[in-house]
């Protein structure tokens, strides 16, 4: 019996797809968003679940005190150390980056408690209805977001779709 992944596992092998890095961090930096409700949101729409538009208010008005004053504050610490030439600022850097990313990592766990109580999606949605609730999804993101870029948020509707489609194709070589 497969297990479903977690919002972790999956952020880490989502993330890890082709143009998803600069799609998230372009989103990040371009229009505000919070990369950590992005993949929660993506990761909803594999499992075959839509969040209503006044839940993502309500998920990103939860999330909002953690990523402004731990995971802001970080990735600022993270971004000034990148300038110091001295030797001993290298691994302080690493150090915070680490920090970083256990913080973004906290911030998914604390995300999955807004999942609703269902199994994965059946094998008989179509990627097609993946790709739709992704869409969805990151639209009701989008309308709090300051002027994002729909070919950001086509690019990973596109690479859930591919991602999701990779998956099934190693589940089915497994059975």
């Amino acid at each position: 019996m497969n297990q479903s992944p977690t919002l972790w596992q999956f952020a880490l092998g989502f993330y890890a797809c082709g143009s998803v890095p600069s799609a998230c961090l372009q989103l990040q930096e371009e229009a505000g968003a919070d990369v950590a409700i992005v993949l929660f949101l993506l990761f909803a729409a594999s499992r075959g679940q839509e969040i209503a538009a006044e839940k993502i208010h309500v998920i990103d008005a939860d999330m909002s005190s953690w990523r402004s004053g731990v995971i802001a504050n970080l990735r600022r610490a993270r971004r000034a150390l990148k300038a110091c030439v001295e030797p001993s600022a290298k691994s302080l850097r690493e150090a915070v980056k680490n920090a970083e990313l256990e913080a973004e990592r906290l911030q998914l766990i604390r995300l999955e408690k807004y999942l609703d109580d269902v199994s994965q999606r059946s094998r008989e949605e179509s990627f097609e209805d993946v790709g739709r609730l992704a869409l969805r999804n990151l639209q009701g993101y989008c309308a709090i977001l300051s002027d994002p870029n729909p070919a950001h948020i086509a690019t990973l509707e596109t690479c859930l779709r591919q991602y999701c489609g990779a998956n099934r194709r190693a589940q089915d070589r497994s059975v």
